[in-house]
Formats: C-alpha cells, sequence, structure tokens
C-alpha cells in the first residue's frame, strides 16, 4: 500500500499567485505518490488566492490552507511551511511551478533507498509565464549519488546546479534549523549547502518538474536591486573558511573570478555602474582580463564597468 510509505510534506508558500496557483495545485493532486500533505501559506495576498486554494482543500483533506496575520517575506514564510510540515520528507515548491506525476514518487524512492542521501533533486524545464518551454537544466545526463561535500565544493566555485526548491527534496529531520533569514537570494543554495553537510546528494536525470521564468518573480527583484550581490559576498563569508573548502589565496580568487562573471554575464548587462561598484568595493581586484575578457559577453559597457572598478 503507497499509504504505508513516508509521508511527504508539499509545501507552497505564496504571495500573489492566483493565476498560477490552480495549476501548481492540480500537478500536486495528480502525484503517482498518495501519501502527502499539500500545505499552502498564503503571505497575505492581496488577490484571490485564497478562495481558489479553498476551493479544492474543500475537495481534498489532504491540502491544508494557512494565511498569516501579517506579511512574513518570503524567506520568513518558507520556514513557517516547515513548521507546519508534518511529513518524514519535504518538498517546498513555488506557486507557479509544476510537478511532473512521478516527481514525488521517484524522489521519495531514492531518500528510502539511500539512507545516507540528505538531499536528492533532479532535472527541470524551464518555462516561461505562459507555460511555453525555454530550456531544460540538469546536474547531470545521468542518475547518480555524490559526496555532499563535493557538490558543495562544485557549486560554491560555479552556481546553483542542484536547482530550485521545486526540484528537490529532503529530510524534515536535516533541515530542523530552516532558511537562513540573513539572506534574499540564495536562500536555497545555502540551505543545500547545510544539508548536504549532513550526508549525500542524489540526482535523478528525468525531467520530474516545471519552473516558471517571469519578471514578477521575487528573484528577479533582487536581481535588479543587486540583492544577489550582498548574499554571494555573505556565502562566500559564511563559508571560506571551512575545513573542506580550503580557505587559499587561489580559492579566494575562484570565487573573485566567479562573482565577476556573474556581474558581467549579459544577465546583468546595464545594471547601473556606480552601484555595482559600491556593493563589490573591497572584494576586488577581479582578473578584469582573464579568459572571460576576450568572451562574447564582453561588450562595450562591461569594458565600461571595467574601467569603472580599476
Amino acid at each position: 500500500m503507497m499509504n504505508n510509505y513516508p509521508k511527504v510534506s508539499i509545501c507552497i508558500p505564496t504571495y500573489n499567485y492566483a493565476f498560477y496557483i490552480a495549476s501548481a495545485i492540480e500537478s500536486v493532486i495528480a502525484q503517482t505518490y498518495a501519501n502527502f500533505e499539500l500545505i499552502i501559506i498564503d503571505d497575505c495576498s492581496s488577490d484571490n488566492t485564497g478562495e481558489i486554494v479553498m476551493r479544492y482543500a474543500d475537495l481534498d483533506k489532504r491540502i491544508k490552507f494557512y494565511k498569516n496575520d501579517r506579511n512574513l517575506g518570503m524567506v520568513e514564510n518558507w520556514n513557517r511551511c516547515l513548521e507546519r510540515a508534518t511529513g518524514d520528507f519535504l518538498k517546498v515548491m513555488g506557486a507557479d511551478d509544476l510537478l511532473e506525476p512521478s516527481c514525488i514518487e521517484k524522489s521519495v524512492n531514492v531518500l528510502i533507498e539511500s539512507p545516507h542521501v540528505s538531499l536528492v533533486s533532479c532535472a527541470r524545464l524551464l518555462i516561461d509565464k505562459d507555460g511555453h518551454p525555454i530550456r531544460a537544466s540538469a546536474y547531470s545526463h545521468k542518475f547518480q549519488i555524490v559526496s555532499g561535500i563535493k557538490v558543495i565544493r562544485k557549486c560554491f566555485f560555479t552556481a546553483n546546479l542542484i536547482g530550485e526548491p521545486t526540484a528537490v527534496m529532503f529530510r524534515k529531520k536535516d533541515a530542523a534549523r530552516g532558511f537562513d533569514p540573513h539572506y534574499r537570494q540564495l536562500t536555497d543554495l545555502e540551505m543545500w549547502f547545510h544539508l548536504l553537510e549532513q550526508g549525500d546528494f542524489a540526482y535523478i536525470p528525468e525531467i520530474l518538474c516545471k519552473f516558471r521564468v517571469h519578471l514578477n518573480q521575487t528573484t528577479k527583484t533582487n536581481i535588479k536591486s543587486l540583492k544577489f550581490i550582498d548574499d554571494e559576498i555573505l556565502l562566500f563569508n559564511d563559508h571560506i573558511e571551512k575545513r573542506y573548502l580550503g580557505n587559499s589565496h587561489i580559492n579566494r580568487q575562484r570565487w573573485k573570478f566567479k562573482l565577476c562573471y556573474t556581474i558581467w554575464s549579459h544577465k546583468f548587462i546595464g545594471l547601473d555602474i556606480n552601484t555595482i561598484r559600491s556593493r563589490i568595493r573591497g572584494y576586488m581586484p577581479l582578473f578584469l582580463f582573464y579568459p572571460l575578457a576576450y568572451s562574447r559577453l564582453l561588450k562595450d559597457k562591461v569594458m565600461e564597468v571595467a574601467r569603472s572598478i580599476l
């Protein structure tokens, strides 16, 4: 019986996502894995999110709906979801994202079969606001279980290769600390590091979820306001002294180069130069004439940024 399997808490923290949340809920209800609870916490939305969710909750008792008395913000609402969760395994899902029908079942099977795994992720399909595919994103093209520390090292010097919350599942006991409220942009990656310090990483190469990309996302707002730079620096300061990373001169320069590359990538061309300079002062010089200087990303605007930092 499927109900004898571990209980999974699927958590959807939401704020003004009435346009998408019905599709998200339906993708959860359609799961092949039956023993789950769906916890939805509304962070004081001004739209009709509550009406939509309650219609589904009246039909399926596995759906539990809560509304905060005041707006807590993204990270605090994520933690409120974790507090409400009663399952053995947890998935925090975006209110605008979608799960493939076998997503929960396949993730649970990995955690059951591999008790030393503390975080499991899957390939995902990025879609636009209308659900049209943009591209697939994957950590690997084959199933693998990797040392958690090895994955932390890889992501620390590159990017979040693990995926967004919708793509991952983890054990509730390993996440008792909750998401760190000091972070605003790299909140998920910092939590993945915390979990991977406790066990291994398992990766399912199959696309089991869809991650929606649109301008109304909090992450997009954080990029525009350059909050991502603050989080990059915070993550660096919180982890560079850890023994498994190695606080060497080379590693510090590798991280600086990564930050430089992130700022210079085409996503951030056009940001205010003076604002960038004030954010990263003290963490330079970055290797301004590394191979990046010869890449196609290096445009006139980039050169202007580089000169302003020197």
